[in-house]
């Protein structure tokens, strides 16, 4: 029986030992990320082209954001600008119509005084 119990207590002294290595590695990589020395040495050197790579994608993600909202900003400014082209249109071809209607040519010959008169005779078609 006493063979066991040393037994026992050898392995319970090795898994203490085992223990206190885990704390002590703890307590080690705890202090490393207060003071930075785990995020520096460790997993920024360690991955330093990782995040480059990474910074390089975000930059041409925000670049690409950027052209693109450009490019809307431009697309937003042209539809109003054909809106208001398609206003300026319509309106000048309501001015023509008023203006070429036969009356207000007539009108406009008489305030001009130019000695001229309507026709009479219907238009004729000539044929080759």
């Amino acid at each position: 029986m006493k063979k066991i119990i040393k037994t026992r207590r050898q392995t319970t002294a090795a898994e203490e030992d085992e223990r206190r290595e885990i704390r002590e590695a703890v307590d080690e990589t705890l202090r490393g990320l207060m003071n930075g020395k785990l995020i520096g040495e460790r997993l920024l050197l360690k991955n330093i082209r990782f995040i480059g790579f990474l910074t390089l994608l975000v930059i041409i993600f925000i670049l690409n954001r950027n052209e693109v909202e450009k490019m809307y900003r431009a697309r937003a400014e042209l539809i109003q600008k054909v809106k208001e082209a398609r206003g300026e249109a319509t309106s000048s071809a309501v001015k023509l119509t008023e203006i070429s209607s036969r009356a207000e040519v007539t009108r406009r010959v008489q305030q001009a005084g130019l000695d001229l008169e309507t026709s009479k005779d219907p238009p004729v078609r000539l044929e080759k």
